[in-house]
């Protein structure tokens, strides 16, 4: 069972690939996250960057394959067609 932190952060990873973000091919992809945190999760802006941080540091990991893979807020069309780009 994911921390509620994990939870979150899968959220925001369904979000950017719902709207085709990522931390290198996007412009305002950290506003995006922002605005994202604020009004999902109600997170101070801080805490926001925190998630920012974590989400280009996974990107540049592996490209987001372990949170996309049994992600519960993406279709598995979704998950398969991200997975198909980014491998």
């Amino acid at each position: 069972m994911p921390t509620p932190r994990e939870e979150r952060v899968l959220q925001l990873v369904a979000l950017c690939v719902h709207n085709g973000k990522n931390p290198y091919d996007t412009t305002g992809f950290a506003d995006f996250v922002i605005r994202a945190c604020a009004s999902a999760f109600g997170s101070t802006r801080r805490s926001a960057r925190d998630y920012v941080s974590t989400l280009i540091e996974s990107y540049r990991f592996n490209k987001w394959k372990n949170y996309v893979k049994e992600n519960l807020y993406l279709t598995p069309e979704e998950r398969e067609a991200w997975l198909n780009v980014h491998s």
